[in-house]
């Protein structure tokens, strides 16, 4: 409870505190640079609400910000596209290191299965129809990492949804590393 309440009151605290988030929804670049993946990734870590209308999750608001696009309820295929173009440009920059976290400069793919986040990891895949294949600094993608996690799983309360999770990313196109062509082979930066 403790990691929550210091999630939430980081992203609130930024969100409130900084000028590019407050005032500058349309400015992509100086949201992106100000925030950083970090407030990404808290916010996906926290499953933070929104602080604004028009969004349930933080998460989502960022992303939307990000992408240039408004809060309206329905997207449409050129918010969908927007928000591709965005997550292709910036993934390589998408790496979390949460307190807690078990992979270091992992992915925020990684982070949403470790921290059971079914809202952005679904919105991801189905609404925003983002690749499932990046790999992060340890060379996996995130369905290496959800069978790696399976395995030592066994038989526990995690089990259940890993197995959830797995068939989600097979399903919208997820991919071993192994299985990848060199085209695909686009990772997270590492430092």
């Amino acid at each position: 409870m403790r990691e929550f309440v210091s999630g939430a009151l980081a992203v609130a605290m930024l969100t409130a505190s900084s000028p590019s988030m407050a005032h500058t929804e349309n400015s992509n670049d100086e949201v992106h640079n100000s925030a950083g993946s970090a407030e990404l990734c808290v916010a996906v870590s926290d499953k933070v609400n929104s602080p604004k209308g028009g969004v349930r999750f933080a998460w989502e608001r960022i992303v939307r910000i990000w992408s240039g696009i408004g809060h309206h309820d329905q997207l449409s295929d050129k918010d969908v596209a927007q928000i591709g173009k965005m997550w292709r440009d910036k993934r390589t920059s998408l790496r979390c290191t949460q307190l807690g976290f078990s992979v270091t400069n992992g992915s925020i793919w990684k982070l949403g299965v470790e921290r059971n986040s079914q809202d952005f990891l679904e919105t991801a895949l189905i609404d925003w129809q983002l690749s499932p294949n990046d790999m992060d600094c340890t060379g996996e993608t995130p369905l290496d990492y959800i069978e790696r996690e399976l395995i030592t799983s066994k038989g526990t309360s995690r089990e259940r949804f890993l197995k959830s999770y797995r068939d989600l990313f097979i399903e919208y196109g997820a991919k071993r590393a192994s299985e990848l062509t060199p085209a695909e082979r686009v990772g997270v930066g590492c430092p």
